[in-house]
């Protein structure tokens, strides 16, 4: 079942103008050669993910799709930022794949824990005169909130 509209969208990763595809394995057959659902193609600025996922233990296939799209959008971020041949699986991959996971799966609780502490830190800013103000009016927790981006 193909669970979003193929579609091209673009993407501003670093500043790097990079393309989305949503597509099908029938429309797109490196992911058959590949064994995958998703690939990042960091010399074309393309990334490929298969929205026909055809995987009966997935409970959730939009949200596996979403995941997938996360995943290879960090192998763009790694590749923009000079890292692309530093790692175990440079020779396959480029990346080591078990830090690009850990890094999509936690990066939405790292943009949290973020502004968080931007509104955290907003009570301690000196003001003009090298005063500061008492304390925070409330406090929250970096990880309470777990929301998808």
């Amino acid at each position: 079942m193909q669970y979003y509209k193929s579609a091209k969208i673009p993407v501003d990763v670093l500043g790097s103008a990079y393309d989305l595809f949503l597509t099908t394995d029938k429309e797109e057959p490196r992911f058959d050669k590949l064994n995958c659902d998703g690939f990042c193609d960091s010399i074309s600025r393309r990334i490929y993910v298969n929205c026909n996922v055809n995987d009966a233990a997935l409970s959730d296939p939009r949200l596996y799709i979403f995941h997938t799209i996360k995943h290879e959008l960090v192998h763009a971020f790694l590749y923009e930022s000079g890292l692309s041949t530093d790692f175990e699986h440079a020779h396959r991959f480029g990346h080591e794949e078990t830090m690009v996971d850990w890094i999509a799966i936690q990066m939405p609780k790292i943009i949290s824990c973020y502004r968080n502490l931007t509104m955290l830190l907003e009570p301690y800013k000196m003001e003009d005169d090298n005063t500061c103000q008492t304390g925070p009016k409330e406090t929250s927790d970096c990880a309470e909130s777990e929301k998808t981006f």
